[in-house]
């Protein structure tokens, strides 16, 4: 098959696969807000979890990088009616799960330079910083809209929460929500990760002086690898990643 071909494709699958994802937004889980009923850990509002969760903002992000990629209208239309909507709803109360469509919204406020997508964005990435449940070491909690999980880490926190607070450090200039999301990936790598390919991690020097450690077996994530060393030379978190340059507005 010539290159042309794939990519023709490629592009016939990709358009199947949003043909089916957008419907699923407005899809709503019944089994999930049945749970809710009973073990809703804030207690707030359910029908503002009904179409705001993971399972949304993970095909979110797809049809954002779809848009940076092909600069068609029509996933930026998905995206925006989907943000409006949920604007007049209001959002549940945050945890990881919560935060996942922000990073996409985030994107698409700095995208249209609209303050109405930017300040809840601002206001989650603010109190991520501020009153997140955390781990002993101050990873972040993989606290849910319905499971406390108490002192565990989970390798889904990194894309659902951490990327976002890395996306809005870039956005806003703000070197401390950067340190913090890179901080959150070695965390998470240094007890996920496989010793075998990550065989040390070195911890940003201000994280370490402000979180003590952790001992041998006291997380309880059902994910996780048993401890790697971070007891080399330390080093300054990396600037984090821009993201997708999408098109600029016609």
């Amino acid at each position: 098959m010539e290159r042309n071909e794939y990519k023709a494709e490629i592009e016939k699958k990709l358009a199947k696969l949003i043909d089916a994802f957008c419907p699923i937004l407005y899809e709503d889980d019944e089994i999930f807000l049945k749970n809710m009923e009973g073990r809703n850990l804030a207690g707030d509002d359910v029908r503002r979890y009904q179409h705001w969760e993971w399972t949304q903002g993970v095909g979110l992000y797809g049809l954002w990088k779809l848009f940076a990629k092909t600069g068609e209208k029509k996933y930026l239309e998905v995206l925006v009616k989907y943000f409006d909507q949920q604007l007049e709803i209001g959002f549940p109360a945050l945890n990881v799960n919560t935060i996942t469509p922000f990073l996409t919204m985030a994107y698409v406020g700095e995208y249209l330079h609209e303050e109405k997508y930017l300040a809840p964005c601002r206001e989650s990435a603010r109190r991520i910083m501020e009153s997140f449940p955390r781990t002993e070491e101050g990873g972040f909690q993989h606290m849910t809209s319905d499971t406390l999980n108490d002192q565990e880490l989970w390798d889904d926190t990194l894309f659902m929460s951490v990327l976002f607070l890395a996306n809005m450090g870039r956005i806003e200039g703000n070197q401390a929500y950067i340190d913090e999301a890179q901080y959150q990936f070695l965390l998470h790598a240094r007890y996920l990760a496989d010793r075998a390919v990550v065989p040390r991690l070195d911890l940003p020097r201000a994280a370490q002086l402000r979180r003590g450690p952790l001992g041998p077996g006291e997380l309880l994530d059902h994910h996780r690898h048993p401890g790697i060393s971070a007891d080399g030379p330390l080093r300054r978190p990396r600037e984090a990643d821009a993201g997708p340059a999408p098109p600029k507005p016609g």
